[in-house]
């Protein structure tokens, strides 16, 4: 049960504000459909580069290299973690998948 307690309280929230019915609440007004805040600045599409009046700057190209490496250790790190428990608590023989998860990470962290 505890792990339903969020919806729980919502729906017993929801409940009590509709039986108060003399009672204002304000509600969030959600649209009608989905669009960008301006149309007219820009697009869905963000080019990555930058736009011909505001191009990226070539230092932060560079600059971005020292986050994705450090977010490329930790999912590598993460991974190896995991691995380890589940090796620990199953005490059996390795598997032929084991250490696929390991190298489906390497070619996607390549790819990126």
């Amino acid at each position: 049960l505890g792990d339903f307690g969020v919806p729980i309280a919502i729906v017993i929230a929801v409940l009590v504000d509709y039986s108060a019915g003399d009672t204002y609440t304000e509600k969030l007004r959600v649209p009608d459909g989905l669009a960008v805040t301006d149309p007219t600045q820009r697009g869905w599409w963000i080019p990555p580069l930058g736009t011909d009046e505001t191009p990226l700057a070539i230092w932060a190209v560079f600059a971005g290299f020292i986050p994705a490496i450090l977010l490329y250790l930790l999912l590598f790190i993460e991974t190896h973690i995991c691995e380890l428990i589940m090796v620990e608590k199953t005490k059996e023989e390795k598997g032929a998948g084991l250490h696929l998860d390991i190298v489906i990470l390497s070619f996607i962290n390549m790819g990126c």
